[in-house]
């Protein structure tokens, strides 16, 4: 076995051990061959180097069943199949419904019923979390859950409380605040300038575009993306995503 720099690895070399990041998210697992891909993807993660199983171990010894590395599970996937994330997913799902029902009571009606609620299912989820570490597993793991208004809310209600915890603010703390937060008013006067604009509305109609490659239709060889779209969505890291996938897709074409 020996440890060669990423630059000097070849197609063919066997793994002699997991290659992981530093964070310990499992990118190639031991005993697999190489191939440029594998090599590309290790540069990509910035992993240094690596083991592989040396060519005087594998010239003599006779010719031996291939079998398949035992898949090592990451992180990730170890607090995704424990069973206190498994139930603090049923529980988020379920609170979360209710969550979403009192914030469109208070936006349609434009009163508040249930603060009481809105206060105690953040407090709630957090108590079924022994550590902070823990629960920031667990809402870090729930990315499958799409992350509407409604779920972001939630999310970032839970991250407050849990700094106020470590702050050491008490419960009354965390009453007098909600109820700040609750009679606070803003007055909307008007807009900032054009130059401090999140997103431009309007653009080229998508019907004019190919979707699989987001080649114009009327101009063949041009590639048309992000905001040059008639396609605008809210602040949330919806528009950058758009003009990365888009540009990836028009890319990938382009270079054909």
């Amino acid at each position: 076995m020996g440890v060669i720099t990423v630059q000097d690895l070849k197609p063919g070399m066997i793994t002699a051990a997991p290659v992981k990041t530093k964070a310990g998210q499992l990118i190639i697992g031991k005993n697999t061959v190489l191939t440029e891909s594998l090599i590309t993807r290790m540069s990509f993660y910035n992993i240094q180097s690596v083991s592989v199983i040396d060519s005087k171990d594998t010239v003599e010894e006779e010719p031996k069943k291939i079998v398949a590395p035992e898949h090592e599970l990451s992180y990730s996937q170890k607090v995704r199949k424990s069973s206190s994330f498994q139930k603090f997913q049923i529980d988020y799902t379920n609170h979360i419904t209710n969550f979403n029902n009192y914030l469109k009571e208070l936006v349609n009606t434009g009163t508040m019923n249930h603060a009481t609620e809105l206060v105690e299912i953040p407090k709630l989820l957090i108590s079924e979390t022994r550590t902070s570490i823990q629960f920031f597993d667990m809402i870090h793991n729930l990315r499958q859950i799409d992350d509407p208004i409604f779920a972001h809310s939630l999310n970032v209600a839970m991250i407050a409380r849990m700094l106020g915890k470590w702050l050491n603010f008490s419960e009354e703390d965390f009453a007098g605040l909600a109820c700040l937060c609750k009679k606070f008013e803003v007055k909307i006067t008007g807009t900032r300038s054009f130059d401090q604009a999140q997103v431009c509305a309007g653009g080229v109609s998508l019907e004019e575009i190919d979707p699989l490659t987001m080649e114009s239709l009327k101009c063949p060889g041009l590639y048309i993306t992000g905001e040059l779209l008639d396609v605008d969505g809210m602040c949330g890291g919806y528009n950058l995503q758009w003009a990365w996938a888009t540009g990836h897709i028009a890319g990938e074409a382009a270079a054909l």
